[in-house]
């Protein structure tokens, strides 16, 4: 059975997203988990459009998770073997998930005894294919997050309906299944615990603002007024205000205040004047970021062209040639272009967003800013909640270098201690 997520849009402007098959006719429990335990959260359709994805995924993976009523009838549930096939194959990218085949001994015990015979040679070589094609920790673990949640909701609404031993057994149950993806996830990362945050360097952006300019020669855009003013614009916007890209493309011309130079990133769920059936948005709360002179300059610029793309259609400020909001897939072409610079060519938004946390982190320390200011300003000026992590993402090198700081002023005081010590013990002799 195909399935695929689709994006609907109501007459009140309202977006729903769906898990359907072939037919178009929609999952029944992953359905039922989106108005049950999803809508009522307030979460945004973007979001639950990503947990559906990730739903999609445990189906393919596992195309008898579909119909988990019958065995939770009998008190079963997926086995070790299935689960550990669907912590394997989130790591690869959706059309190359191979479903579970118990039948052909795609089980544990099989997968020992065949590793056991299993050449070096093509070992290495199976083992190099797979990480090429894997995606990122990152990806992985929301994937197995997201599932975890649609596990615990499809075992809890089990539960509401048992009595007696079957509904303790059945909280037994979701308690260790959760436990044990868990303990198969903790450790799931990027690689890049260790050093400073992933961002451009100071010649990199340099680079990029040079390249950037409309009348530089390696601009990778269409030498068109209008398209090199926006694509300028969203750039400068990314590296130095460091939004997302739903904040950009959700931005109306009346959230701009020039005279105190701040823009205001709102939440606009469902509104009917987005023509676009992936709506973009903000992920967390509401918040403010400031302009300088020189963005204002290109903003104003930016505006008047605009004005004769959308004549008073709508209030959104990034626009296409004809003049309608902008989507995702068009902020991704338009850094996508820019990886023709040789040193860009890992360039992508999120990174500018990196890149202006890192510079800004950077920047406070040196001026003598507390690391617990810089993460308060970060949430701030970021749009992360008070409780984020994500700010100490950008403050931990810092952390680090006071420790290792701290740790060498201890070495040498504790130096001159350790040699009187000595000679002392010297002279008694």
């Amino acid at each position: 059975m195909t399935l695929r997520v689709v994006e609907l849009i109501l007459k009140s402007g309202e977006r729903h997203s769906l898990l359907v098959d072939e037919h178009g006719l929609p999952d029944w429990w992953s359905s039922l988990w989106v108005l049950e335990k999803l809508r009522p959260k307030g979460m945004a359709s973007n979001t639950i459009s990503t947990k559906l994805r990730a739903v999609l995924v445990l189906y393919r993976a596992l195309p008898l998770a579909q119909d988990l009523t019958s065995r939770l009838a009998r008190g079963e549930w997926l086995s070790l073997s299935e689960i550990d096939h669907l912590i394997e194959q989130m790591g690869l990218p959706a059309e190359l998930i191979k479903p579970f085949n118990n039948k052909k001994g795609d089980d544990y015990s099989s997968f020992q005894k065949r590793s056991k015979v299993l050449k070096l040679e093509n070992f290495r070589s199976k083992l190099l294919i797979q990480q090429q094609l894997e995606v990122t920790g990152r990806t992985k673990a929301l994937r197995l997050q997201f599932i975890r949640e649609y596990f615990w909701w499809r075992i809890e609404s089990q539960i509401m309906r048992s009595r007696g031993q079957a509904k303790i057994s059945h909280a037994i149950l979701r308690d260790e299944i959760d436990k044990y993806i868990e303990s198969k996830t903790t450790n799931i990362r990027d690689g890049t615990g260790l050093g400073e945050p992933k961002g451009l360097t100071e010649d990199q952006q340099a680079l990029l603002l040079e390249v950037i300019q409309q009348i530089d020669p390696r601009n990778p855009w269409k030498d068109d007024r209008f398209i090199r003013v926006r694509n300028q614009l969203i750039v400068e916007l990314f590296l130095a205000c460091g939004p997302r890209r739903g904040g950009i493309l959700g931005i109306k011309v009346p959230d701009i205040d020039h005279h105190t130079g701040r823009i205001s990133m709102l939440r606009r769920p469902d509104d009917p004047e987005d023509s676009r059936t992936v709506q973009p948005g903000l992920k967390r709360g509401e918040y403010k970021i400031p302009l300088g002179d020189r963005i204002l300059r290109l903003l104003k610029e930016y505006q008047v062209l605009r004005h004769r793309k959308v004549k008073g259609r709508h209030q959104y400020l990034i626009v296409s040639e004809g003049g309608k909001p902008l989507d995702h897939s068009s902020i991704n072409y338009i850094l996508r272009s820019l990886r023709e610079i040789p040193s860009l060519a890992n360039i992508h938004p999120h990174l500018l967003r990196h890149t202006w946390a890192s510079n800004h982190a950077r920047q406070r320390y040196t001026e003598g800013a507390g690391i617990e200011q810089i993460e308060m300003e970060l949430c701030t000026l970021g749009g992360w909640s008070n409780r984020s992590k994500m700010p100490t993402y950008y403050t931990r090198q810092f952390a680090n270098e006071q420790s290792y700081d701290s740790s060498l002023r201890l070495q040498a005081k504790a130096a001159p201690i350790r040699i009187r010590k000595q000679n002392s013990t010297d002279g008694a002799e």
